[in-house]
């Protein structure tokens, strides 16, 4: 072994080993790690916990991949790794899938016959740029592999240094998944004065993401083992990819010409759960509208609190009176179902009082933003055929039509509404930020279905919600009503510009709730100047849309507040 090792090093010197570099660095370069969708973030350190799933395919079916290879000049590795390519292709969504696989490295004379440690590392590049067939990626295949085996004597670490890539304590350079393809010995080892058996090991870690091994018995059947990082996937997920690789490798052997894209790789278990038990979404809605439930569990819980802000609180008796003494004045001046009214109010309990006043009169509301130009408010009023809002004095500049403010006072019951759960809740124009705003209706049974499922969904620890952004959006919806329809209370942040974010720490800094709705924007300044303790009891359920993601803006959530 010492002799093999010295000439081995010998070799790789001068000439040789620098044409083997330069072939290996342009074949590798520009390579993008690999990101299959995982089911926990990337630790920041590699752990190498791993385990496995086992599987089995039958010797017919090695026997067709084979018949494929011939018939493609390519042999049976190649055709096997083409399907694994395919697959993690299709989970990743990349069109640039780079495998590692081990080589023998027993290329010099006599080493076949030494004990000792001669594997290299090759990393196999696969393209499935332009949608191909199984038939056309085979052919990428079997020339890359070709070509990368011809320099399989150049060290992995030697291809490592000079690409350098990036490194990441996270994962292995140039690949994150390999693939291996061995024939099992057609009898037990003999060794003179020895007894031996092989013996299957225990899995003791995993050095990549993935690492699919086949050996391929004597009578030709395939068995199969995928090893996965148990840091990065669960055993479901490991399971749905090897399930995924023999689908694929059946159909591609069947029909090799069909493009890749359109071969499905979901087993008929996966296949009736997403397409049925997934969809399987009907639940009982009550035939009511929504100030309606709200009525209701002011009557099941009146000194319950509803709305609190800095200065005061309303009970739900409180709430309920006041917007009916408001919904009876806008019933005399008009509003039913199917008009609308506008509501441009700073947020506090005179705006709730006004929402919930314009849905038990029957009519639909539409919130308009304070702070947004007298004149855009105007324009949305006219285009949605308004005639009446409420408003106070100076945010009602500029409109012609009736306005009301909201008053103190209380009156028992609502006026009879007309309206049913067809009939419109509220109409909400876009930002308009491809053109003219564009106005979104919502009727009473599509907003009572939502607000519902939110309920039962976030709501349960007792803490409510915040009610701190612009109504003129849809985000405050589940904000305000899921906890107005289960006895909970909702907290009013200040509306002013020197509160802003600000008010909203100061909040979170004291009080925990139910939920949390965001813009992924808020997240990196919350992420800041929120103590660790305060991310942890926030909130068990962050609701966040309207913008991109990144996992850098949940970075802080996930490092301390990782139930949330």
């Amino acid at each position: 072994y010492a002799d093999f090792a010295d000439r081995e090093d010998k070799q790789l010197t001068g000439r040789r080993l620098a044409a083997g570099l330069e072939t290996e660095s342009t074949a590798l370069a520009d390579l993008t790690p690999l990101e299959l969708p995982t089911d926990r973030p990337r630790p920041a350190v590699w752990d190498g916990a791993g385990d496995a799933v086992r599987f089995e395919l039958p010797a017919e079916l090695t026997a067709r991949v084979d018949q494929l290879a011939r018939r493609s000049r390519a042999t049976r590795f190649m055709v096997l790794l083409a399907a694994f390519q395919a697959v993690l292709a299709r989970f990743g969504g990349q069109r640039d899938i780079a495998v590692g696989t081990p080589v023998a490295g027993r290329h010099l004379p006599g080493a076949d016959r030494l004990i000792g440690l001669f594997v290299n590392t090759v990393v196999l590049r696969g393209d499935l740029s332009g949608e191909p067939s199984f038939r056309t990626l085979l052919g990428r295949v079997a020339a890359n592999t070709a070509a990368a085996l011809s320099h399989a004597h150049v060290p992995f670490e030697l291809v490592v240094d000079e690409l350098a890539p990036e490194r990441d304590l996270a994962r292995n350079p140039l690949f994150q998944v390999s693939f291996s393809l061995r024939t099992a010995p057609p009898e037990p080892i003999a060794l003179p004065g020895l007894d031996c058996e092989l013996v299957r090991t225990p899995l003791t870690g995993s050095p990549f993401d993935l690492v699919l091994d086949a050996d391929v018995l004597p009578d030709g059947r395939l068995n199969a083992r995928l090893q996965y990082a148990t840091a990065l996937f669960d055993r479901t997920t490991a399971q749905r990819l090897a399930d995924a690789f023999r689908l694929l490798l059946d159909a591609v052997l069947a029909d090799p010409d069909r493009p890749l894209h359109r071969v499905g790789l979901l087993t008929d278990e996966d296949r009736l759960a997403v397409v049925e038990k997934f969809n399987q979404t009907a639940v009982p809605l009550p035939e009511r509208c929504l100030h309606e439930l709200f009525t209701e569990q002011a009557e099941r819980t009146p000194e319950a609190v509803a709305l609190r802000w800095p200065n005061g609180e309303l009970t739900y008796r409180q709430l309920d009176a006041r917007a009916n003494l408001l919904a009876h004045r806008l019933r005399a001046h008009g509003a039913g179902p199917e008009s609308l009214v506008g509501v441009c109010l700073r947020r506090g309990p005179e705006l709730v009082v006004a929402l919930l006043a314009v849905l038990k009169a029957g009519a639909g509301y539409l919130p308009l933003a304070p702070d947004h130009p007298p004149l855009r408010r105007s324009r949305l009023l006219d285009r949605a055929g308004a005639e009446l809002l409420i408003a106070d004095d100076d945010l009602a500049k500029g409109w012609t039509g009736t306005v009301l403010a909201v008053e103190d006072g209380e009156r028992e019951t609502a006026p009879v509404s007309g309206a049913g759960p067809d009939n419109l809740a509220y109409l909400i124009y876009t930002s308009g930020s491809t053109g003219e705003p564009k106005g979104v209706m919502v009727t009473h049974r599509n907003v009572v279905n939502y607000v519902r499922w939110s309920a039962r969904t976030y709501l349960g620890t007792g803490d409510g919600t915040a009610l701190y952004s612009s109504v003129a959006f849809d985000l405050p919806v589940t904000s305000l009503f899921p906890a107005l329809l289960t006895g909970a209370a909702v907290t009013l942040t200040p509306d002013d510009r020197a509160s802003g974010l600000d008010g909203l720490v100061k909040l979170l800094s004291r009080d925990s709730f139910d939920l949390l709705k965001l813009t992924p924007t808020h997240l990196g300044p919350l992420g800041r100047e929120l103590p660790a303790a305060a991310l942890r009891t926030a909130t068990p359920h962050l609701v966040l849309g309207g913008e991109q993601l990144t996992g850098a803006m949940l970075e802080p959530w996930r490092r301390h507040a990782p139930d949330t």
